[in-house]
């Protein structure tokens, strides 16, 4: 219904802590999007990842730069 009315739809997740688990969630959403967004932390900076995944092609990584305050593209 969404597609037919250009609807889109924003769903948020935590995956599982089990690495097996995560990788099975991660491919069952991925099939079922048009685009993922990823964020993940780690203990000294967080990192997005979005990419299409219909095709698996990375749009945009990104890390927080904690002494400027913002997202800074990885290239």
């Amino acid at each position: 219904i969404s597609k037919n009315c250009n609807i889109p739809i924003i769903v948020v997740t935590m995956l599982s802590d089990n690495k097996e688990q995560e990788v099975e969630q991660k491919k069952i959403i991925k099939e079922n999007s048009d685009i993922v967004i990823e964020i993940e932390r780690e203990k000294d900076f967080s990192q997005i990842e979005i990419t299409n995944s219909k095709n698996n092609t990375r749009i945009i990584s990104c890390k927080f730069d904690n002494t400027l305050c913002e997202f800074i593209e990885i290239k």
